[in-house]
């Protein structure tokens, strides 16, 4: 292995090397672990419009290699081969997407670009087959829809020995490869509203025969992953849910048959729910996935035997702000834990098995319920970072979290209309999938709660399953929950972008707008930011995507403007007049599921715009709550 051989590694390493400092900058979950064939962690990155390549050295990260992108590169993948390493990325322009394919070895790159130009790819997996050869599974965006393409790589020089179609059906994500003795793909396909995991043997089946299987997915995720039993047998992982409508894992035996002995995996005791399984490199029989754990995400690992049984599971906890763990065995059999957090990649991290992970900072995000002042409403503000109140300098250098929009609207509420408690519970970098674990944790603590403002949905355009209907459906779920839970649900769309990956902004959009319908079949009152915020870039911290002060009490004020509703103001014009009382009669005796319903006329929130609604109007008539 040229580029890591014992003699010569540590010139190699001095040639690699860039700098000595710890690569720490990371957007969303964009990195991803490797073990080389020493037995050393590797992690590769997005930082800017560069790939980084850093090594395990000590409790750090050392920077080891830089590759300029073009365009917005994300979703990293890093495979040791023979001849030394090759890297994979994909590279959003404005038009599309594509992927850069690299052959790392004595120091140089060599970067080649898979695909056409009238062709986008939008998610890849990728693993060495052999030790010169390397697989890869790319998901294409085509004028027609999705394809599945297999590709075949020399790893030196990154020469194509062959290609294959797939055959598949709707929308595909979450490409997977398992490579020797038999090479294994799988993905996920929806299609037709239903949720289905797919696989097929490269190897054996020439023909490309596919085995499916229909799954009940918690937040309309799937999200399979290959990996093989203590037996070599292969096994497919992805995420589902039980009766109670709870976040599991389903394993189950690949075969040319299908997918059989399927298992079901719950979490442990004390975390809610188990989200988006990963393979662990170094450990063919594992995998880490993580939940919510009352004021905390854990991260579990576990290892699947003889026959695919569930050998044993081992957890180790972080702080609140921990995302989407990946874990790395080392040759020493060590484990070593990395996980994105508030943009920045939280890898100075290293956990022995059983060990609890160390965060650096720890924030209290809820207060505890006897501090809580009685005769309040009480408000529960939910969401990410914008909810957390986070700020960032334009060069991104300087990150600060504050109240948001927390103390303005508490002000502002309980001068104009009435005394008011508004409780802070927002994790940067939280997607929906992850709120819906944490909600159910969150509404348990806070029983009393009156009124969930709901603001996610930002961090789902990173998930490589990404569909802005799932989205909007999971914040539907929380709403749902909400309610359940006896409060009331406030939706809101999201704040608009100013990225300049126009994809990412398009994105954004497309979930604004799948928001909008859920919100009206779930009878949910919706505050509008998409619309209503303006696009002003002098109104974000970061120019982008975090408000500043300025932006928060915006913010709040557009929060009040829905609240107010509640109070009678159907109109929202801050006076209860005839007006509303025009609008409530022309929806009188409608109920929530009906396009003619008006959740703005529903004061109490029971699904009917009944005498009881009318009566509550009636009473508040001539009612002002302007300032």
């Amino acid at each position: 292995m040229k580029f890591l051989a014992v003699p010569i590694l540590s010139a190699v390493l001095y040639l690699l090397s860039v700098s000595s400092q710890a690569a720490e900058t990371a957007p969303a979950d964009d990195f991803s672990l490797t073990v080389d064939v020493f037995g050393q962690v590797w992690m590769i990155s997005c930082e800017g419009g560069e790939i980084v390549v850093a090594s395990r050295e000590a409790d750090d990260w050392l920077e080891r290699m830089r590759m300029q992108a073009s365009g917005s590169p994300d979703s990293p993948r890093l495979t040791a081969t023979q001849e030394g390493f090759v890297a994979a990325w994909l590279e959003r322009t404005d038009s599309a997407s594509g992927l850069a394919v690299a052959a790392i070895n004595d120091g140089d790159a060599r970067v080649v670009r898979l695909g056409t130009p009238s062709d986008s790819t939008t998610c890849f997996d990728m693993a060495a087959l052999s030790p010169d050869r390397i697989g890869i599974l790319l998901v294409r965006q085509t004028a027609v829809g999705n394809s599945l393409a297999w590709y075949e790589l020399e790893a030196d020089n990154l020469s194509i020995v062959s290609t294959k179609s797939i055959s598949s059906t709707g929308d595909l994500s979450y490409p997977s490869v398992l490579p020797d003795p038999d090479v294994w793909v799988a993905w996920q396909e929806r299609s037709n509203g239903k949720l289905a995991v797919a696989a097929s043997n490269i190897s054996a089946n020439q023909a490309g025969i596919v085995i499916r299987r229909i799954v009940d997915g918690f937040g309309g995720v799937a999200a399979p992953v290959l990996i093989r039993n203590g037996g070599l047998q292969a096994l497919l992982i992805w995420q589902g849910r039980d009766s109670a409508g709870n976040a599991v894992l389903e394993a189950g035996n690949l075969s040319e048959d299908g997918i059989k002995s399927v298992q079901t995996i719950a979490a442990p005791d004390g975390i809610r729910g188990l989200l988006c399984p990963r393979a662990i490199p170094g450990d063919p029989a594992g995998i880490t996935t993580y939940g919510w754990g009352g004021e905390r995400w854990s991260a579990v690992r576990i290892r699947f035997g003889t026959n695919g049984k569930m050998e044993c599971d081992i957890r180790a906890d972080s702080r609140s702000h921990m995302r989407r763990p990946q874990l790395a065995i080392d040759g020493r059999g060590n484990e070593i834990w990395a996980w994105p957090e508030d943009g920045v990649l939280g890898g100075r991290v290293i956990s022995r098995r059983g060990d609890e992970l160390q965060h650096e900072s720890q924030k209290v995000i809820q207060a505890p319920e006897d501090a809580i002042p009685a005769g309040r409403v009480r408000i529960l503000a939910f969401g990410d970072s914008i909810t957390e109140g986070k700020m960032v300098s334009p060069d991104k250098s300087q990150v600060e979290i504050t109240s948001g929009y927390i103390d303005f609207l508490e002000e502002e509420y309980s001068q104009r209309i009435r005394p008011v408690l508004v409780i802070q519970s927002g994790i940067g970098g939280e997607t929906t999938i992850e709120g819906l674990v944490r909600l159910q944790a969150v509404l348990q603590q806070y029983p009393d709660i009156e009124f969930v403002l709901i603001l996610e949905g930002t961090n789902d355009i990173f998930n490589p399953g990404f569909l802005p209907e799932t989205v909007a459906e999971n914040l539907g779920q929380m709403a749902d929950m909400v309610r359940q839970a006896g409060s009331i649900p406030v939706l809101s769309t999201l704040l608009p972008r100013f990225d300049s990956d126009v994809i990412r902004r398009i994105r954004a959009e497309s979930i604004s707008k799948a928001i909008l319908p859920t919100a009206r079949l779930r009878g949910a009152t919706i505050c509008d930011f998409q619309a209503l915020f303006p696009k002003d870039p002098n109104l974000f911290s970061d120019l982008r995507l975090h408000p500043n002060l300025e932006g928060y009490e915006l913010m709040a004020d557009y929060w009040i403007l829905a609240l107010v509703t509640f109070e009678g103001d159907v109109d929202r014009s801050f006076v209860v007049d005839k007006g509303d009382l025009l609008l409530l009669s022309a929806v009188l005796q409608t109920r929530r599921g009906s396009w003619a319903f008006n959740p703005d006329a529903d004061f109490n929130d029971d699904g009917h715009v009944d005498t009881r609604d009318l009566s509550f109007l009636l009473n508040r008539m001539k009612k002002s709550f302007n300032k």
